[in-house]
């Protein structure tokens, strides 16, 4: 019932601002990549976040879920945005607040979530056969890593049609198969079946950096509530790939003076300047991560 309501609430919210007069919410599209322009006519909206983390607090209400990580997830949600709001009113990709900002603000708040989460104890990491206690100095900023860098992954990844949608929904459904049935991951999996509705190719809505840094964050923490955390570098190897490229880029960029690796960064945009279709990228991450899922899987199991 909860999966059913949560997709047909998300539906229809898609649905009514898709037929409404939001053009004026659009986000600017980057003109180098060769397929700017057809997205510019679609016009798409980055409301995805906003719809998710309004569906999921709904949820929360009903449930009584309102806690330190429903506090940590809504402030991941805001940061994400404001970046989305700067970028409508300014129509450009200069955001209200500047990288080291962004980094401090989503710094924090995962601090605060890892001070109720670790109650200034260490960390056991539990693997199958054994426990690794980490000392809490090391823990926390190794921790605080952790949720941001997942967060700003999936941030990057989502770059084209369905791309981080596909790949975020398959980490959901690993979540299910590994801790067994829970009702927020469910509610995730319906809004996210709902957007995909709009945002398969070409896309109508977006999720925007509130909807990506948002899940990003609640995949960071659902792993470390699984006590799974080891594992999200194998399942989010699409996510790690991303990163990674656009750290590669621009640290050869500064050294070279100019000169550069890839054709773009992140890889994603790099593939497509390599005249390969969208549809094909996002396939092949999509396959990528149910397999780098099913081999988590049974490493855990």
């Amino acid at each position: 019932m909860t999966i059913l309501l949560s997709f047909f609430i998300a539906t229809l919210a898609f649905y009514l601002i898709r037929k409404g007069d939001f053009s004026k919410f659009t986000q600017p599209q980057r003109e180098i990549i060769k397929n700017a322009k057809e997205k510019a006519k679609a016009k798409p909206i980055p409301c995805g976040g906003i719809i998710f983390f309004l569906v999921f607090s709904f949820y929360s209400v009903y449930a009584e879920k309102i806690n330190y990580q429903y506090f940590t997830l809504f402030g991941f949600f805001l940061i994400g945005l404001i970046d989305d709001l700067g970028k409508i009113i300014k129509k450009s990709h200069i955001s209200f607040v500047n990288g080291k900002g962004r980094i401090i603000l989503e710094a924090t708040f995962a601090t605060i979530f890892l001070y109720f989460f670790l109650k200034g104890n260490n960390y056991q990491m539990v693997f199958k056969n054994f426990t690794l206690i980490i000392p809490l100095v090391i823990a926390l900023p190794m921790l605080v890593f952790l949720i941001i860098g997942t967060a700003n992954a999936v941030n990057l990844t989502d770059g084209q049609d369905g791309l981080a949608g596909k790949t975020i929904l398959v980490h959901l459904f690993f979540l299910l198969a590994v801790c067994g049935s829970n009702d927020s991951v469910l509610v995730l999996i319906a809004t996210l079946l709902a957007f995909l509705l709009f945002n398969a190719k070409p896309a109508t809505i977006y999720m925007g950096d509130s909807g990506s840094l948002f899940l990003g964050a609640f995949l960071a923490i659902s792993f470390l509530n699984a006590k799974i955390e080891y594992l999200l570098p194998l399942t989010g190897l699409v996510f790690v790939v991303e990163t990674l490229s656009v750290i590669i880029q621009v640290t050869y960029f500064k050294v070279t003076k100019g000169k550069r690796i890839f054709k773009m960064a992140p890889f994603h945009h790099h593939l497509e300047l390599c005249n390969i279709s969208e549809e094909k990228i996002t396939n092949l991450a999509f396959i990528t991560t149910i397999i780098t899922c099913f081999v988590a899987y049974f490493l855990v199991k």
